[in-house]
């Protein structure tokens, strides 16, 4: 996704109007959820320029795997090298992919995903699906879609979800105050609002992708804060106070940071650049 322009993230389910015509079978799914990773209360009340970053932390998977030993197929190719990581998705059969790329076998070039078909706590085939590496945070996919292929006898053992191998960096950033001297018109993006975004990265140095969305987007929860100073953000679990303006910089403070929130990303290509959309985990 480097040099793609990735836009419009969004925390909630997704509206009925804009379901498909056809709803998969939920047991007939696999879906990559993430979760927003703990952050630390930031003490006191701090001023904020425009792109100032509010907070960092990571992405963590819901559940982490190693391959102690080699993953073959049944013919004895290659497809998993010992010492792999694999990061669980949510599904109602056992499903865990590589994420990051690694140093041989087929995974040195594709995510390739372990299934326990026969629910025997033993993952018994595998499937291939596109390339690997950070740059995929969003996978999901349907079982009746996918080519599954057996594998030699092997076990994954867990690990914790913290000790995954570069786990992606996500980032929450004030964008700017929606009231006037604006290219666009206020009606278009929604005036008299305070814009926040997010950025997601595979390192803390490593300039990062945006992730934006208007205010005038109806769907819930927003982006935005209303202008009218006192308000309040909260998103993802983080809640902030927002105190008074000064020009464009604004005063805030933390009530609660990121917490631990489960979301999941979608990818939607619209013809020059792609859509990324995030959104929260299904009430248990």
């Amino acid at each position: 996704m480097r040099g793609v322009r990735l836009a419009a993230l969004l925390l909630a389910p997704l509206p009925v109007a804009a379901a498909a015509a056809e709803t998969p079978d939920p047991s007939d799914t696999y879906t990559l959820y993430w979760t927003i990773g703990e952050s630390p209360v930031r003490q006191g009340d701090f001023w904020a320029k425009k792109q100032d970053m509010i907070l960092d932390t990571r992405l963590w998977p819901v559940a982490l795997y190693v391959a102690d030993a080699a993953v073959s197929d049944a013919g004895g190719a290659l497809l998993i090298p010992a010492g792999a990581q694999l990061i669980r998705l949510t599904s109602d059969r056992f499903v865990a992919c590589t994420q990051v790329k690694a140093g041989a076998g087929l995974a040195k070039s594709k995510r390739v995903c372990l299934v326990d078909q026969d629910d025997d706590g033993k993952p018994d085939h595998s499937f291939s699906h596109g390339l690997g590496g950070l740059d995929w945070v969003a996978f999901e996919g349907r079982f009746s879609k996918t080519d599954l292929a057996p594998v030699q006898p092997m076990k994954l053992r867990e690990l914790p979800p913290t000790q995954m191998a570069e786990a992606p960096y996500i980032s929450f950033h004030y964008q700017r105050i929606l009231d006037g001297g604006l290219v666009l018109p206020l009606t278009q993006e929604g005036g008299h609002q305070v814009r926040f975004h997010f950025k997601v990265g595979r390192n803390p140095d490593e300039r990062r992708t945006w992730v934006t969305r208007e205010c005038r987007d109806p769907s819930l929860p927003s982006f935005c804060a209303s202008a009218a100073f006192p308000s309040k953000m909260t998103i993802a679990g983080l809640e902030l106070d927002l105190l008074e303006r000064r020009g464009e910089d604004i005063r805030m403070r933390m009530v609660q940071p990121f917490h631990g929130q489960q979301v999941r990303f979608q990818d939607t290509s619209y013809s020059y650049y792609v859509q990324l959309t995030m959104f929260s985990a299904p009430p248990q």
